[in-house]
This record gives structure tokens, sequence and C-alpha cells, in this order.
């Protein structure tokens, strides 16, 4: 009866180990990943804290690349078996469909589903609005009419005559003359999509990026559309990064002093 107790204890102890891990059965697509031994993901190289490449070391960091690297530790127990692909906006679900990138963490929105394979989402994003550290203002209302600079053929024009169609705009070719425009007082703050204002932020510290988002959107980790198997590993690796919180961790590490704190998204 001992070793019958005994063996019963092993084989839970051993059941309970490997729960947490993603179910992969085997199968073409994921077979020729386990072979390859590294992960290919792809990721942006010019958004500072998602994804960006250092000049003065070469090094690639940011939020999207660190949640790649989790995958892979799941994968292969070993976060440095990724190979960092880049791509623009528009290569991100080509990329997926012709095999050059395994997943693409990217800012992809929901609908890519249309194409590609989609995760749940990693991040809540949406278009949001930088002020000078100096202004009084702690809400979109409290801004007032503007000035607002903004790109000009955005989105986050459309968002701002949307919302407040009185607004006062200067609009602008490349958002970077925000800064130097909130500075001199020309404007009263910049409106744009989330990840381009944390560049902002990055850049000129005397700024600040209001907690209430004009617009909510998803991001999610496009994955090629033949590998089932690797799309329940990557959200099987959302959500231990989730439950753990492992994804706050990496929140705070790079978003800190940028953004207001947040939940993981749902």
């Amino acid at each position: 009866m001992r070793w019958l107790s005994l063996f019963l204890l092993i084989w839970l102890l051993v059941g309970c180990q490997g729960a947490g891990l993603p179910a992969r059965s085997p199968g073409p697509a994921s077979e020729t990943l386990r072979q390859r031994g590294v992960l290919r993901v792809g990721v942006r190289q010019d958004v500072p804290q998602f994804a960006y490449l250092e000049p003065a070391t070469n090094a690639w960091d940011g939020f999207e690349v660190a949640l790649g690297r989790e995958i892979a530790a799941d994968l292969f127990g070993d976060p440095s078996r990724v190979e960092l692909v880049r791509v623009t906006a528009t290569q991100r679900l080509p990329f997926l469909r012709d095999g050059s990138a395994d997943v693409v963490i990217a800012q992809l929105r929901p609908e890519a589903a249309a194409e590609v394979a989609v995760s749940g989402p990693y991040f809540r994003s949406g278009v949001g609005v930088l002020v000078p550290a100096r202004s009084a203002a702690t809400t979109f209302e409290e801004v007032g009419s503007g000035p607002f600079c903004v790109g000009k053929r955005t989105a986050a024009l459309d968002t701002l005559r949307s919302v407040r169609p009185t607004a006062t705009t200067l609009l602008v070719e490349a958002l970077t003359d925000c800064l130097i425009a909130l500075e001199n007082g020309q404007a009263s703050a910049a409106v744009a999509d989330l990840p381009l204002l944390v560049g902002l932020a990055r850049q000129a510290p005397a700024t600040r990026i209001l907690p209430t988002l004009l617009t909510s959107e998803l991001f999610v980790i496009g994955v090629a559309p033949d590998q089932p198997e690797l799309l329940a590993a990557v959200n099987a690796t959302l959500a231990r990064l989730k439950s753990s919180g492992r994804w706050a961790a990496l929140y705070q590490q790079y978003f800190a002093g940028l953004l207001p704190p947040a939940d993981p998204p749902a």
C-alpha cells in the first residue's frame, strides 16, 4: 500500500509540473519550430519602450521584445532563443503569411484576425494626450480648446475633430515638432497614438501623458495562420505573465514615469 501511495504522489507531482505548459502535439509546423530551436519574432525597431534598437549598443530592448523572449522561454526553456526580425507597419502581416516570422509583436489590432491568427490582448492603447509638465490639466477636458498639436492626415487628427469639433489645431508633418510647440507655448497639448506619445515623453521629461485616452484599442500578437499549437503556446505565455505578476513587472520596467499604472488587459 505504501508503494502505491508513493507512486500516486510521484504521478501527481509530475502532472502538476507539466500543467502550466502549453500542449504541443506533434505537427508539421510545431515540429519545424522545435527542430529550428529558435522563435522568429517580428518587431519594430523604432518605437521606444515598446521595441527599439539602441544605436549606442546595437541591442534590442522594449516591452514587446521582452514578450517575445518570454514566449521563447516557455517554448524552449531559454529566453535567448529568439531571432528578432525587423518589420515595418506594412510588413507585419506579409511576414507572417510568408514565414519570415513565426510571431509578430508590433502593435497589431484584433482586426488582423481576418488574415492571420491572433492572440489575446497584451496591451491597451489608444489616442492619448501629452501636456507640458507645468500644465495644471489632469484630464482632456481641462486642456480646453487647445491649441492641440497633431500630425497631419492622422487617425489622431480625426479623433480630435470627432471629440472636440471646435478645437484649435496646430498641424505638423513630424510629431517631434510638437515638443517645440509645447515648450514655447504654441500648443497646450499634443494628440497622437499612445506609443508615439511615449516616445515623445521619453525625449522630453518636462512633459507628461494624461491618464485618460480619447479612444481605446487592444494590441494582440500575430501568429502564422498554419501554427495553431504556437498560438496556444503564445496565449499560455500571456496568461502566465498576467497571473504571475510578470506582466506588471515588465510594464513597470518600461513605462514607469511615462504612463500611469495599468492592469493587464483581459
